[in-house]
């Protein structure tokens, strides 16, 4: 989908008001309403994510639910984000690679504005290499991503698919550290901000990375 944030925010308004958009009703209360209602939860992620609703991500903001969902294409990305409680909605584009730091600043504005509560800052220091047991391969569809431990480096390869030019493979290569609250993070440079990812076992017993929202499971 392709929308402008006048778009986004009137796709906003119309959940916000219980599907209804312009006295017109496009979507039942009920399905509102089961959209936002988590049906699997996921890791506590730094940004947000707490859960799954149909269609949306969801985070219980000190009680306060949220819900949103993103999206991104080459050199762009976009968050929408709603507070149904509050009949609050907001959406970001942006050109930068610090897009994810630089929404959560304008939502914590937002937020701080309204005398809403809001994540606090996060103080999240570097300070090993993980464990040598997540190292191996992971995929998921369009996906592949290898982790490698040497030494005292530990590095994180994403290869996918380019949806623009088919038959071409994008690879992109990550810093992969963990901070002293056991969550691990990754980067590509300094000067650019760390993105999570967490490592879990499903119920079924497989071994999972999970990036973005996204499940990879371990092939190797």
């Amino acid at each position: 989908m392709v929308a402008s944030v006048g778009d986004l925010l009137t796709f906003a308004r119309m959940h916000l008001r219980e599907g209804v958009h312009a006295g017109l009703r496009v979507l039942s209360a009920q399905a509102v309403q089961s959209m936002q209602t988590p049906v699997a939860d996921m890791p506590r992620l730094a940004e947000w994510s707490q859960s799954h609703g149909l269609g949306w991500v969801r985070d219980d903001l000190y009680e306060l639910p949220v819900i949103g969902h993103d999206g991104a294409t080459i050199g762009q990305t976009a968050a929408l984000r709603l507070v149904p409680s509050h009949g609050l909605g907001f959406a970001v584009m942006c050109n930068s690679e610090h897009s994810p730091s630089f929404r959560q600043d304008v939502l914590r504005e937002v937020l701080d504005a309204l005398g809403m509560p809001s994540w606090p800052r996060d103080g999240w220091e570097a300070t090993k290499v993980p464990d040598r047991a997540i190292a191996g391969r992971y995929e998921a569809t369009g996906m592949t991503i290898d982790v490698r431990i040497e030494d005292d480096r530990a590095h994180l390869t994403m290869r996918y698919d380019d949806f623009i030019a088919p038959g071409q493979v994008n690879e992109t290569t990550f810093e992969l550290v963990e901070g002293v609250d056991g969550r691990l993070r990754i980067r590509r440079d300094p000067d650019e901000p760390w993105l999570d990812v967490a490592f879990m076992r499903s119920a079924d017993g497989k071994d999972v990375l999970y990036y973005h929202a996204r499940a990879h499971l371990r092939v190797t």
